[in-house]
């Protein structure tokens, strides 16, 4: 379902990570992805890992975009098939979403390593924990990511629905709805005319089941006589 939204990620009191999102948008796709990989980073040693991997994300500048779209122009049109942006450029792609997440933590040349639909990479279970670690601890994990910063897209409440902000310095994962019903605060969005706005927010690690943040994440139904 094309829902847009965006996938934000504040650390050290500044907005590193802004990801638009083209579909699934919704608390029952995204915000429940989003709540799964932090429980599968909950571990402070992965948490610490994740933190260091986010402060180093870059922003592109628009010289630096306007040459990686002309690259991948030039690559589609000489590309066997098979070949996509995504498979060349996944940290840019409108279908990457809350993916980003793993993207950053594993580095983009281990994201694109997935098999079939397994979206969780380095999946940590005890068999595979260590090799997580080792590749961690590698000089390629400490390779910047580049992004794009679509933050001002949570300025248009008509075409962005959502916004999930996972906010490491005060610990919560907070969700953002565009819908008019909605009338919280502004919060990271604060600088915008009329964003979207506040509607849910979750204390890392996060406690409450898969019914209870969606039943959060739902914007309240007005009857016909209240509207």
């Amino acid at each position: 379902m094309g829902t847009r939204h965006l996938t934000i990620v504040k650390s050290e009191g500044e907005i590193k990570v802004a990801q638009y999102g083209q579909w699934d948008g919704d608390p029952d796709s995204t915000g429940v992805n989003i709540v799964n990989f932090l429980h599968d980073i909950s571990h402070p040693e992965l948490m610490a890992v994740f933190k260091r991997r986010v402060n180093l994300c870059e922003w592109i500048t628009n010289e630096r975009g306007r040459a990686i779209d002309a690259a991948a122009e030039m690559a589609l049109d000489n590309a066997p098939t098979g070949f996509t942006y995504d498979s060349v450029y996944p940290e840019f792609s409108r279908r990457t979403s809350w993916r980003i997440l793993w993207l950053i933590l594993n580095g983009k040349e281990i994201y694109l390593q997935k098999v079939g639909a397994d979206e969780r990479l380095l999946h940590l279970t005890s068999t595979r924990y260590a090799a997580a670690k080792t590749h961690w601890r590698s000089s390629d994990a400490d390779r910047a990511t580049e992004l794009t910063n679509s933050l001002s897209f949570g300025d248009d409440r008509i075409f962005c629905e959502w916004a999930w902000v996972i906010d490491l310095d005060a610990n919560k994962l907070e969700c953002y709805c565009g819908y008019r019903e909605v009338d919280g605060p502004k919060g990271v969005f604060e600088e915008f005319d009329n964003p979207v706005r506040l509607l849910a927010s979750f204390d890392l690690p996060i406690t409450a089941d898969y019914a209870e943040f969606i039943t959060r994440c739902s914007p309240p139904e007005f009857l016909a006589e209240e509207e």
